[in-house]
């Protein structure tokens, strides 16, 4: 199981953090969240409940009174005005982390299961550079590929909400620190905002990693 604490060992302080394990059960969703998943398969319904489940109790800590979480046309949650959050889900594991905007412009965190990637995915998500600075890294219990996969997860969820628009996986070129276990992203891309970079933390935890980022206010 993953504690409560081990995502926020990667935020910084002022970022609220909610995690739901494994067979968990997610709180009532309100009738408006409901109907956005009306339709959808059973799987997605509880993703989607927990996701909620962990967005209200991570607003919770910050002070926001219980409230739907709806969602954008991009599937995106609707986070209340004043704050900014991001949400993420895998195997056994939700979390969702929070905070008001007067600290970060924005947040993104992911959550994978540390296994390599299939065969195929990394020349489809990742550049030559990368892939051989991949290789470069030391063998150890962590499946660096998908740190990579992760921590461009992250930095789209970060970026889409300022940009206002797509990130390709290639529109970032990702470089890992496997000693200070942080990474650190260059955006390829033209956009309204100064010095496109982020960086971030990941962590391994029993058979998840977790990645983060948060963008500072310019």
């Amino acid at each position: 199981m993953i504690s409560s604490s081990v995502m926020s060992s990667i935020l910084p302080a002022g970022v609220s953090v909610c995690e739901l394990t494994g067979a968990a059960k997610p709180d009532r969703l309100y009738p408006e969240e409901e109907a956005l998943v009306s339709r959808a398969v059973l799987r997605r319904r509880r993703e989607f409940a927990l996701s909620r489940t962990c967005a209200r109790r991570a607003l919770a800590d910050i002070g926001v009174a219980p409230l739907p979480i709806l969602s954008t046309p991009d599937r995106a949650p609707m986070w209340p005005p004043g704050v900014i959050g991001s949400i993420t889900h895998c195997d056994s594991y939700t979390a969702a982390a929070v905070c008001s905007s007067r600290h970060f412009l924005s947040l993104g965190i992911d959550a994978e299961i540390n296994q390599p990637l299939p065969e195929e995915v990394p020349a489809l998500i990742s550049s030559v550079t990368e892939q051989l600075l991949i290789r470069q890294l030391p063998d150890s219990s962590i499946c660096w590929d998908r740190v990579l996969f992760s921590a461009k997860e992250s930095i789209f969820k970060a970026w889409f909400p300022v940009a206002k628009r797509w990130l390709d996986f290639r529109d970032a070129e990702v470089t890992i620190d496997p000693l200070r276990f942080t990474f650190h992203a260059e955006i390829l891309v033209e956009s309204h905002l100064t010095g496109p970079s982020f960086d971030g933390r990941f962590m391994l935890h029993n058979t998840h990693l977790l990645t983060a980022v948060w963008l500072p206010h310019q």
